[in-house]
Order: structure tokens, then C-alpha cells, then sequence
């Protein structure tokens, strides 16, 4: 599959395979150094998903927050 980035143009082509096994696994190192990074700074975060409204993301967030204190 060639995907192309609608900023700069730029086409990679990615297998299926690369999907399924690879993928999965590099975006769970990637949050998890995210996470640190933060943790490191004192700060929170929340992961968002770009099928969750924003309004509910806000709301589980402000919770999270008053439940932590």
C-alpha cells in the first residue's frame, strides 16, 4: 500500500504485514515514552482518540483529574 503525507507530498509505501506486527508495538513505545515525559515533568495527560468527541474527552479528563485530587 503507498500512502502519501498531504503536507509534503511525500509517499511511503507500507505493507500489511508491517500493519499488523510492527505497527501496533512502535505506537505502544511511542505512548509510553510519551507518558514518561510527561510523568517526568509533573504534568498529566490524557490520550484522546479522534473517534471520541471532545466534549467527552474534557469531561473524563476533568474526572480523572478530581479523582486524583
Amino acid at each position: 500500500v503507498m500512502l502519501q503525507d498531504l503536507e509534503s507530498g511525500e509517499q511511503r509505501e507500507v505493507s500489511p504485514d508491517y500493519l499488523a506486527k510492527v505497527y501496533p508495538a512502535r505506537l505502544q513505545a511511542h505512548l509510553e515514552s510519551l507518558r514518561d515525559a510527561v510523568a517526568a515533568t509533573g504534568a498529566q495527560h490524557t490520550l484522546v482518540v479522534t473517534d471520541e468527541r471532545l466534549d467527552q474527552a474534557l469531561r473524563r479528563y476533568l474526572q480523572l483529574r478530581q479523582r486524583r485530587g
